[in-house]
């Protein structure tokens, strides 16, 4: 099983910033914050723990607790219902308090399913120790936050979404043309990347593509993906930032296109013998990928039957290390290996992209799978059509019932009536055989059968009297 235990925390001396005005803060102000944010750029590493497990993404000992800086640490202030928060680096009227306790009370835990990971230690998150270091950060939060309650209300696009979203650019602007240093520290790429997401979610993603070019080469400058191992928490952030906007655009990622690797990352079996068998010729590095989220679905079932956790940053590392090799894999068209390709990575997108409640849309993504539930037409054995029927409840998890997915219904009708299953727990058997983590998908996936089976058992009753 794949678990990790975070350490506590070691409190550290405390240094703040507070700005009381929308004024710029003073020199003596702007060198502690830039003192603040750059440090991380020449922090050495701390030795490799060899029984930890290694991260994808540095290629060592996986680090399970994070400091923004060794001479910060946040004084707690109680907003609402006592979020533990610090002193701001920008004045915020009471209505801008409320969005930030909000965001990391509603949306922060709908960016990853809670039910595998552990509790987000707030106290201890850079996004909270951010606020009280910098400004632009500030705004940036809260033009995101706004601008995603503006949306859940239907409400259009508000003056004060404007007010936050200008405040935002300008100081970008500024900052990335007037300050080298602060223009590519770790603050100033948080908020790229937080405009990254934004302009995604609300589908504008010519801006969003701009942005994620602007970001690859701010991270270039500091040398790479990488260079950032000191901070895992605005890593994964940024590989996030990134492997959405592939899926989105239907483009390969820009991050580790130089080179990855392809080895399995936290399975220890990666025999054939252990795939269905109508999928025993997969491309060996697609064969790593599979056993890799076998592993993970494996793991978290364990954990939620025991009542454990996997750590969030290894559940993130764990995805990473899938989406991008799914991403980077060259397979032939038409090939089963791009039908187990596309499977795997619409799979994995609903567990790390997809955040909870909000039904984000991978139109491109979608349309792929369409298209290889399409292409496996035809081919009416057993074997094939459970593959399709598994590929078509993974295309079910995003949407459910919506009109998006009314194809869905039909073909999973049919597949069932071939297959003859008339039971969910038979059903959920078979696809078990894949991939499937219960905790997330047994609920969705009953819900499909149900929506597929009002009519299907009066069908092969009547089918059975015609005989």
């Amino acid at each position: 099983m794949v678990t990790a235990i975070s350490p506590r925390p070691k409190r550290h001396n405390l240094a703040f910033i507070v700005n009381s005005s929308i004024d710029k803060p003073d020199a003596k102000a702007r060198q502690l914050i830039r003192s603040h944010v750059m440090r991380d750029k020449n922090r050495r590493k701390p030795p490799a723990d060899a029984s930890k497990l290694k991260s994808w993404i540095n290629e060592e000992s996986s680090q399970t607790s994070v400091a923004l800086s060794d001479l910060y640490f946040p004084l707690p202030v109680h907003i609402g219902s006592g979020m533990p928060l610090t002193q701001l680096a920008c004045d915020m009227p009471p209505y801008a308090l409320d969005l930030v306790y909000k965001f990391f009370t509603v949306l922060l835990q709908q960016m990853y399913p809670i039910e595998l990971c552990l509790s987000f230690d707030l106290q201890h998150s850079v996004w909270i120790q951010y606020l009280a270091l910098d400004p632009l950060y500030c705004h940036s939060l809260l033009w995101t936050t706004q601008t995603y309650f503006d949306w859940l209300n239907g409400s259009g696009v508000s003056p004060i979404q404007i007010q936050h979203a200008h405040q935002t650019l300008v100081g970008l602007r500024e900052r990335l043309t007037l300050d080298a240093e602060l223009a590519t520290s770790d603050a100033t790429i948080v908020v790229v990347v937080s405009l990254i997401m934004m302009n995604a979610f609300v589908g504008d993603y010519k801006s969003a593509r701009k942005h994620v070019r602007g970001l690859h080469k701010m991270v270039e400058m500091r040398g790479g993906v990488r260079a950032f191992g000191g901070n895992t928490q605005i890593q994964l952030k940024m590989c996030r930032a990134d492997l959405a906007m592939a899926i989105f655009t239907n483009r390969k990622p820009l991050f580790f296109s130089d080179g990855i690797c392809w080895e399995p990352y936290i399975a220890k079996n990666t025999s054939r013998k252990t795939l269905p068998p109508h999928m025993a010729a997969l491309d060996s590095n697609l064969l790593h990928i599979w056993a890799d989220l076998r592993e993970f679905t494996r793991s978290a079932n364990l954990a939620f039957q025991t009542g454990q956790k996997i750590d969030c940053v290894l559940f993130q590392e764990i995805l990473v290390s899938v989406q991008y090799r799914l991403l980077l894999l060259d397979v032939s068209a038409g090939s089963l290996d791009e039908v187990v390709l596309v499977g795997m990575l619409a799979f994995a997108t609903n567990i790390f992209l997809q955040m909870q409640g909000l039904g984000m849309r991978f139109d491109n993504l979608s349309a792929r799978l369409r298209g290889c539930v399409s292409g496996l037409q035809g081919l009416g054995d057993d074997a094939t059509a459970e593959l399709k029927l598994w590929l078509l409840f993974v295309a079910w998890m995003p949407g459910g019932a919506s009109k998006q997915n009314s194809w869905i219904g039909a073909e999973l009708k049919k597949t069932l009536g071939i297959l003859a299953l008339t039971k969910w727990e038979v059903v959920r058997d078979r696809l078990k055989r894949y991939l499937w983590i219960d905790v997330l998908h047994d609920k969705g996936g009953k819900d499909a059968f149900k929506n597929a089976t009002e009519n299907l058992l009066q069908t092969l009753r009547s089918s059975e009297i015609d005989i």
